[in-house]
């Protein structure tokens, strides 16, 4: 009988840690915080580190370049050989930050200081070269009390103001993908209820010397468990500012703790109801608080009054709350065998009153549960449940035949009888009213009789239809494939075509004065179009292209169906095409457009199944 409130241990864990079954090791260090170690890609990008280069979203590919190297400047005193440089750029007239970071940047929009920007720990995310694999996210399971790290700032200009200063952050938080924002007020309560602790400074200009920071972290109360860290350095503590060439030098990152506490500290896990801790050097003595337990009167969970039917939301279950004790609400587990209880930590269970809907079958499902106790309550402890036991046996639930509905014509309908009907793939047309029709089954109607049919036949009157998402996109490294020479050209991604002329369609790299900026833009000042073919058995309703330059579309004779719109503050140009009805192919015309100048960063196809 579970006893024990949750952040405290059960006997069973005390027996357990006194047959030696410890926890797993804890991961308490930063991994290649030297930055000694660069097998992954030589000079341009560490081993267990990140960087604009490896970012992933819309506009990586124009934002996403290098900004980062291997250095041999080295803080005083290290034993170490090299250090990492991260720089600032300017791409089309702003400055893009250069960003060090143990997750992953992702560059969704063009505007720096859009909450499409931000830095993420991505846990499933990694990146592989040269047989070395850099993961996207940094494990790390430790309470420190600060950070410690060697910085060296360079500035590239002057005329900062008030945004001449570089930023080092840590976040230790759960497991789950954190999102550091560029703008605080970006962040929303379910990223920081992520967040264990957390430790951020601005580097002001110091001559461009090495300095050592020791950056406190500051702990919430969210009672997260530690799983990761994020860690991000940044040539600007401001998301566009600062100048081009602005460096910062990153060197031994390492992890401040306080001395050893005199007794365990416990990491309680909530989906397994188990705690964890680490058995100091010395003798340990447990005084556990004891909690009574949520409790489920007989009769509070009985079957539903009448079988559920099978692909309903007819409930398994009701539920008589005056019944509870202690409890906030009820988890269930629904299963097709009742022998065996299933685990707190057993996947399925849900706060959800269970119904049939997920069922397509009649037959007997068995449903467990148990109550979830109060955390806190105003009295105390005595107003302080734990969660109570799975109940010790499932409560039999008997699902009925999925119900079956009749098709007849409607009340008053002349020459009812010219009319028959065919329900599914089978069988043959019959006389109407037709019953026994399942859910979801294709309905056929046939007249036989001599009148018109100008509107046809009108079954149910339905909400209209959310335009289909785009399906297909062609992003900055499917468009660099485009530059082609020579007489007709035929280019397919994805089953797309897209085919024209040489002279007609041509790409050409473009770096406004600035080599470490290029990106593929279209020049179509030539007469003549080029044609979109969708993948068989496909029809557009949608293509639309963005890119960015200080250009744009000119002329607004693209052809039948296109539009094009421009964000002269953004320098975001936009060309739509929304035809009258879906196609399989769209022609977009060239003559007389200029589209100099411009960087297509995608081209997305919006498709339905062709009639």
């Amino acid at each position: 009988m579970k006893q024990l409130k949750k952040t405290l241990l059960t006997l069973a864990l005390l027996l357990t840690a006194a047959t030696g079954a410890w926890a797993q090791p804890e991961i308490t260090t930063i991994p290649n915080g030297d930055f000694e170690t660069w097998t992954y890609d030589g000079e341009d990008m560490p081993n267990n580190w990140n960087s604009n280069a490896t970012s992933d979203g819309d506009m990586n590919g124009i934002m996403g370049g290098k900004q980062l190297k291997r250095s041999t400047d080295v803080r005083p005193g290290s034993s170490g050989q090299y250090s990492c440089s991260i720089w600032s750029k300017s791409v089309m007239g702003v400055t893009n930050i250069g960003i060090l970071t143990s997750g992953r940047i992702h560059f969704g929009a063009a505007s720096s200081t859009s909450n499409a920007n931000y830095i993420y720990s991505d846990r499933d995310g990694s990146n592989t070269k040269n047989n070395v694999t850099n993961p996207c996210a940094m494990p790390f399971t430790g309470k420190p009390t600060a950070v410690k790290v060697w910085v060296k700032y360079v500035q590239g200009g002057t005329g900062y103001g008030q945004y001449a200063t570089a930023k080092f952050s840590a976040i230790i938080h759960g497991d789950a993908d954190y999102v550091a924002y560029n703008l605080a007020e970006d962040d929303n309560d379910d990223n920081k209820a992520l967040v264990v602790a957390s430790a951020e400074q601005e580097i002001a200009y110091n001559n461009g010397e090495w300095e050592q920071l020791t950056i406190p972290f500051n702990y919430t109360d969210n009672n997260v468990v530690p799983a990761y860290i994020l860690i991000n350095a940044y040539t600007n503590a401001y998301p566009g500012k600062g100048r081009a060439n602005d460096y910062l030098y990153i060197d031994d990152i390492e992890l401040e703790y306080a001395s050893a506490s005199s007794g365990p500290e416990v990491a309680w896990n909530a989906a397994s109801k188990t705690g964890k801790f680490t058995m100091p050097g010395g003798n340990v003595t447990l005084e556990p608080d004891y909690y009574p337990q949520a409790t489920v009167a007989e009769g509070a969970v009985t079957a539903a009054d009448a079988d559920a039917r099978a692909t309903t939301d007819d409930p398994l279950v009701k539920v008589d709350a005056t019944k509870l004790t202690g409890a906030t609400k009820l988890m269930y587990f629904v299963s097709n065998s009742g022998t065996t209880a299933p685990a707190y930590d057993a996947e399925g269970w849900t706060d959800q009153l269970p119904t049939a809907e997920g069922f397509t079958q009649q037959g007997i499902v068995y449903v467990w549960y148990y109550p979830v106790g109060t955390d806190e309550g105003v009295d105390g402890a005595t107003a302080t449940y734990s969660d109570g036991d799975i109940c010790a046996t499932a409560l039999t639930v008997t699902i009925g035949a999925a119900p079956t509905y009749a098709v007849e014509l409607a009340e008053g309908t002349e020459e009812s009888d010219k009319w028959t009907v065919k329900a599914g793939t089978d069988g043959s047309f019959q006389s109407l009213p037709l019953k026994g029709v399942k859910a979801g089954t294709k309905v056929k109607l046939k007249y036989d009789g001599d009148r018109s049919m100008l509107k046809g036949v009108k079954a149910v009157k339905k909400a209209a239809a959310e335009e289909p998402v785009a399906d297909i996109v062609w992003d900055s490294t499917n468009i660099s494939d485009l530059m082609v020479q020579g007489t007709e050209q035929w280019y397919v991604k994805e089953d797309v075509t897209l085919c024209g002329n040489a002279e007609m369609i041509y790409a050409t790299w473009f770096n406004y004065g600035d080599p470490t900026h290029d990106g593929i833009g279209f020049n179509t000042n030539e007469s003549g179009g080029y044609t979109f073919v969708a993948p068989t058995g496909k029809a557009f309703t949608k293509i639309e292209m963005k890119a960015l330059g200080d250009g744009g579309w000119h002329n607004a004779n693209l052809g039948t169906g296109w539009a094009f719109n421009v964000d002269m503050e953004k320098q975001i140009f936009t060309v739509t095409w929304k035809g009258s009805a879906a196609a399989s192919t769209v022609d977009l015309l060239t003559e007389a457009n200029d589209f100099g100048g411009e960087i297509i960063s995608y081209i997305a196809f919006t498709l339905v199944d062709a009639e």
